[in-house]
């Protein structure tokens, strides 16, 4: 999504739409590292918080980068109440994840 930015994007939208599609291309490679280690962890920790921080995370990008790429094309204003909402849900993914590791750590009872 960077790259549709950089080379078709720039010259058509606003500076602040493009800062805006910029902002979701960055999260959404935070969210793809987010994603790796998902899959890295699950088969250590073996427990469906874990899995289900997957799913929480990518339900988070979506609705976060989802709702910036579309608002800085179309400026369909509800769309930035989305994005709070999406990254509330990246930030829970990343606590459920730690929380699984924690939980399944050796030197935890």
């Amino acid at each position: 999504m960077g790259a549709v930015a950089a080379h078709t994007l720039e010259k058509t939208l606003s500076p602040k739409a493009f800062h805006n599609f910029e902002t979701a291309a960055k999260y959404q490679v935070i969210a793809s590292f987010f994603m790796v280690i998902v899959a890295i962890a699950i088969p250590f920790v073996h427990t469906k918080i874990a899995f289900f921080s997957g799913w929480i995370g990518f339900a988070g990008v979506v609705l976060f980068s989802g709702s910036l790429y579309i608002y800085s094309m179309t400026e369909i204003k509800f769309l930035v109440y989305i994005t709070p909402f999406g990254g509330l849900l990246m930030i829970t993914g990343w606590l459920l994840l730690a929380f699984a590791a924690i939980k399944k750590a050796p030197f935890m009872p």
